[in-house]
């Protein structure tokens, strides 16, 4: 759980143990954490990089829109979020207005890591190096 401004939150990660795109991750973030595989042998054994989905989609005005840019392009599910998080630290040049409208969290090939906007419907990435292959996972405390 991490308490925020607007109010306590709880996160987790949610694995899979094949790849796959945004909104099939999603349907794994509404299961209870003892129905979660815990991934990362997988994850680290198949695929030299890894990313995980989390949280913001870019909005329907904003897609296409080259004047729409940065944090304020996206929405995000999180309701504690400040208005302008600080907490999202992304790989350098992103987010950019390609299309690639969904984030993840990813681990580069020079072992760095951050956040990346990605294609929602990408399951891997197009030289097969990343595996998409689970989300961050949020939640109100209970």
């Amino acid at each position: 759980m991490f308490k925020r401004a607007l109010g306590p939150w709880c996160m987790t990660p949610s694995f899979n143990t094949y790849c796959q795109n945004y909104t099939a991750t999603a349907v794994s973030c509404t299961k209870t954490p003892n129905e979660r595989v815990a991934g990362w042998n997988w994850l680290n054994s198949s695929y030299p990089l890894y990313a995980i989905w989390i949280s913001g989609v870019r909005k329907p005005e904003c897609v296409g829109n080259a004047s729409c840019q940065g944090m304020s392009a996206f929405s995000f599910a999180d309701p504690t979020l400040s208005a302008s998080p600080t907490g999202y630290l992304f790989n350098t040049g992103k987010p950019d207005g390609t299309g690639a409208d969904c984030l993840a969290f990813r681990v580069n090939s020079d072992r760095t890591c951050g956040i990346d906007n990605i294609q929602c419907d990408q399951i891997r990435t197009s030289d097969n190096s990343t595996c998409l292959s689970g989300q961050i996972c949020g939640f109100p405390p209970s």
